[in-house]
């Protein structure tokens, strides 16, 4: 089956979103394991150490996930707009360093 140009836009557009979905959920996974201290089954010292470790990350990408986790907790209109696929994970992490340096309050409102 070929498929049109615009078909092929729209299927860009749902990948799009899905992804973002996906990164979503795995960072509110992240925060949850992080406030459950699931590391400790497997004696890591910390969460940025388990993911360094089971899934291969860069020590700055392990920590900027959980970072985006205790973040988005703080953020409950991007966090929504996160799961929902409408923006990606960089923009979270964009509007997430706006919120350290400006002020949580300042960006949530």
């Amino acid at each position: 089956m070929v498929r049109t140009v615009r078909e092929l836009g729209e299927r860009i557009c749902q990948l799009h979103q899905q992804i973002a979905q996906l990164q979503a959920e795995l960072v509110h996974t992240i925060g949850e394991f992080d406030t459950r201290q699931g590391y400790e089954l497997d004696d890591a010292r910390s969460t940025p150490a388990w993911l360094r470790h089971h899934l291969r990350l860069h020590p700055r990408e392990a920590a900027h996930l959980l970072g985006l986790a205790r973040q988005l907790r703080q953020l409950p209109v991007v966090d929504e707009a996160f799961t929902g696929g409408e923006i990606s994970q960089q923009h979270v992490a964009v509007i997430a360093c706006t919120a350290r340096l400006a002020g949580v309050e300042h960006v949530a409102a």
